[in-house]
């Protein structure tokens, strides 16, 4: 990625003498920037629980096998345990499948926004120098004006011959700050796509190669299903139908 998210922003030299866009430019700037702020919060939010949630379901049914495999019902039939043994061994490598995801989730995704995020700040800190600049020049302003009014005065007329001064040196900074937010902002914006579009690619390649090693592991231990085609039929739905019945029809289950 040639564009760096975190390479200080530059004021042009060029800039001084074009034309200052204006403060509705600069709130349709904010705006925008803020709303692509919240999204980047946000993505960097889910991604980081889209992290924990795939080594968590692995820790829960790694659980669940164990506690199958040590249970009274396992040691009594010999078919059951296989089936459990078969799946635990293939939740052992849905683990390792699922900590190499993670940490591809980590590096492709969660660290390139949490510089993203970042690079936000910076942003921040012109708008902020922005705000303060246009708070001075209200006040030379209003100064202005108020030794504009007072008497002619030779200390009041050196008072305004300084206000005016420091109200044109404010004001051209002023300008160049409205500029440089104006050109910037919409160029941070835009560059979002350039610079997290790779890494959503790469987060996209990852996780098909997790489910794919998943599926692949899971067709090695086929005995988990004796008939694999015996699952989507009619008759499979119609025979687990007609076992839930005779177990609901047992005394010492409720119908409640």
């Amino acid at each position: 990625m040639s564009w760096n998210p975190l390479k200080k922003l530059s004021k042009s030299q060029s800039m001084v003498g074009s034309q200052v866009m204006n403060n509705e430019n600069i709130e349709s700037n904010v705006s925008a920037l803020n709303q692509a702020e919240v999204t980047t919060k946000k993505l960097y939010k889910e991604t980081k629980r889209l992290n924990d949630c795939i080594l968590a379901v692995n820790r829960f049914e790694s659980k669940m096998t164990t506690d199958l495999s040590n249970s009274v019902l396992c040691q009594e039939d010999q078919h059951l345990r296989s089936v459990v043994e078969e799946w635990h061994t293939f939740t052992i490598e849905s683990i390792k499948n699922g900590e190499e995801f993670a940490t591809t989730i980590h590096k492709t995704a969660i660290e390139p926004l949490k510089r993203w995020k970042m690079a936000f700040n910076e942003i921040r800190n012109g708008i902020k120098r922005y705000e303060q600049i246009k708070c001075d020049l209200n006040k030379y302003n209003h100064k202005k004006q108020k030794y504009s009014e007072k008497e002619k005065t030779s200390h009041n007329i050196l008072k305004l011959k300084n206000v005016e001064e420091e109200l044109k040196n404010t004001q051209q900074e002023y300008n160049i700050e409205t500029q440089v937010l104006n050109r910037d902002i919409p160029l941070f914006i835009e560059s979002r796509i350039d610079y997290f579009q790779p890494s959503l690619a790469a987060l996209i390649r990852s996780e098909a190669q997790y489910w794919g090693s998943n599926v692949t592991s899971f067709n090695e231990h086929n005995s988990m299903i004796t008939d694999k085609k015996d699952f989507a039929t009619n008759e499979y739905c119609r025979r687990q139908s007609q076992r839930l019945d005779q177990i609901n029809r047992l005394s010492i289950v409720s119908n409640d």
